[in-house]
């Protein structure tokens, strides 16, 4: 065997840095080897830039030549840096530079036989001696003898400083256990040297006559350097780095999307809402939350808090809340949202008193701005009639003094200045009455204003709520929703129906005055006409079908039970 490995080309691959990661010898005449990335290689050179089954190299010792045939690879063979046509045969001269991905090969020939017998080069300047006389002289036989010594001492210094030669050095990866082997020539002992450090020798198994050895590699053990000794104690040095196998990556698992498969809101267990319209409760009337999540890891609803994926939650808000559940998992998350429109009933009734107070206050206000204007003009008139009664008085006594020529022309100047004064007088205080009642009227019209723009938000607001039917057998409207936005009003109606209520939708129309009423639109020409009117703290309700008779309905500000 070592004499066929002594005499098989040899392939030694280095990587990019230069470093020496595999020698392996080629058998002769044989099949040939397989190098790639796969395990199943003959050689395996464990790189991405290596496909599977990357080339084949063949030896034919017949004709002395190794031939490299591209198997059809990915990054491709180059041979000088000409990249080899695929599954075309190539001859590799010694010398050439085979380049597969970042590896590169250099191929060694084996050395022709030299002439000695044991198969070792001649040394330099050594010349055969010739035949000796057959009776020499005498003076040169110790001569003879000196050199005939120093030729063998020269020959068995020749065979003994014979460099060790390293055949092959690789990582046998196909095996049931991974193994480092080797095989080395004219070595009489080898050392391994495993991460820098002595290999543990029990491992370590090694045939001089064979010249093969073998190497169990374990977790961890990647850098291996072989060290092979001649009879003279010449070391050989080769170094062998087991790149990690590079692990394929792991699919990563992308989670599902986060699905909100129901999300319902609900006034009890029975009357449900799952279109997340706007809902309209009273103030502090209860609301039950329930939602079911599928694929989430975190679900909040907020502004109440953290819950589970399937849960359900009761809510009583006192003011209008947006409510929005959010569900959470690694991919996003999904939000759906519902408003809560909360009404205070007892704010209308209070704002429906206070609408009536002030149209009475703005009755009275009118009623004593009348009467001053008119207390004001009998005043005047009053202190007229006295002034004139006292100039006469003073003229009757001056003609009872004077002549009654001096009397009347006094009378006359008095009544003159009577008239004057009065006239004046009179100005004055309708003028004044007139302010006070154009400021007054003017306060008042201010007043109507603010007070029938009250009065009309009253109106509008007196319908809203939730309103449940007093008749609770009646086979036609069950329940009402009211809101307004200013004038406009919206009512959502249900129906009887099994087994639940339908929802009519919810219809929008402005107010323009009492009755009011709306029209609901089935299609096909039916219709549904609700006409309200309030009596007292409850709602009248009239409704007209287009396919049947008129029904009259009273219904009563709903107020669920406490849900537990």
């Amino acid at each position: 065997m070592g004499e066929t490995n002594a005499h098989a080309p040899r392939v030694r691959v280095q990587d990019e840095l230069g470093r020496v990661v595999n020698i392996f010898l080629l058998s002769p005449d044989g099949e040939g080897l397989t190098v790639g990335r796969a395990l199943h290689a003959g050689v395996s050179l464990p790189s991405k830039d290596v496909s599977p089954l990357h080339l084949h190299i063949r030896w034919d010792s017949a004709l002395g030549r190794v031939t490299v045939t591209d198997l059809s690879s990915t990054t491709g063979t180059y041979l000088d840096e000409r990249r080899l046509t695929p599954e075309a045969p190539y001859a590799w001269q010694s010398g050439q530079r085979l380049r597969i991905g970042s590896y590169t090969c250099k191929l060694i020939m084996p050395t022709p036989a030299s002439s000695l017998p044991d198969g070792s080069a001649q040394p330099t300047g050594a010349t055969n001696s010739p035949p000796a006389p057959a009776q020499p002289p005498r003076r040169y036989g110790l001569a003879l003898l000196v050199g005939a010594l120093a030729i063998l001492a020269l020959a068995v210094y020749a065979f003994l400083s014979r460099p060790a030669g390293i055949l092959s050095f690789a990582l046998a990866a196909d095996e049931p256990e991974p193994a480092v082997r080797f095989q080395v020539s004219n070595a009489q002992r080898v050392e391994l040297l495993v991460n820098g450090r002595p290999a543990d020798p029990s491992r370590l198994t090694f045939d001089p006559h064979t010249g093969a050895g073998a190497y169990p590699v374990r977790p961890g053990e990647a850098d291996f350097t072989l060290v092979a000794y001649n009879r003279l104690g010449q070391p050989t040095t080769s170094q062998l780095i087991y790149p990690t196998p590079t692990e394929t990556p792991r699919p990563t698992f992308a989670p599902p999307p986060v699905e909100i498969g129901l999300a319902v809101f609900a006034f009890n267990g029975m009357n449900k809402v799952n279109d997340l319209s706007d809902i309209i409760l009273n103030k502090g009337e209860p609301l039950l939350i329930e939602w079911d999540v599928v694929n989430a890891e975190a679900v909040e609803l907020q502004p109440a808090g953290t819950f589970k994926p399937q849960d359900a939650v009761r809510v009583a808000p006192n003011e209008t809340t947006v409510y929005t559940l959010i569900a959470r998992n690694p991919s996003g998350e999904v939000r759906r949202s519902v408003k809560i429109i909360v009404v205070d009933a007892q704010a209308t009734a209070v704002a429906n008193a206070t609408a009536s107070a002030i149209v009475q206050a703005t009755r009275d206000a009118e009623a004593a701005a009348q009467a001053q204007m008119a207390a004001t003009a009998t005043a005047a008139s009053q202190a007229t009639a006295t002034a004139i009664a006292d100039a006469f008085a003073r003229a009757q006594e001056a003609a009872t003094a004077k002549a009654t020529q001096d009397a009347l022309a006094i009378f006359s100047a008095t009544s003159t200045a009577i008239v004057r004064e009065t006239a004046q007088a009179q100005s004055a205080a309708i003028a004044q009455a007139t302010a006070s009642a154009q400021q007054a009227a003017e306060a008042t019209a201010t007043a109507i204003v603010q007070t029938t723009a009250q009065a009309m938000e009253a109106r509008y607001g007196q319908y809203s709520g939730v309103w449940a039917n007093d008749d609770p057998a009646t086979d036609g409207v069950t329940r009402l929703v009211i809101s307004n936005i200013g004038p406009t009003i919206a009512v959502q109606a249900f129906a009887y129906c099994r087994p639940r209520d339908c929802d009519w939708g919810v219809r929008s129309q402005a107010f323009t005055g009492e009755p009011f009423s709306i029209a609901f639109a089935f299609g096909d020409g039916v219709t549904r006409r609700l006409t309200f009117a309030r009596v007292g703290d409850k709602l009248r309700v009239t409704d007209a079908d287009s396919r049947g008779p008129i029904r009259t309905y009273t219904f009563s500000p709903a107020r669920p039970p406490i849900l537990p």
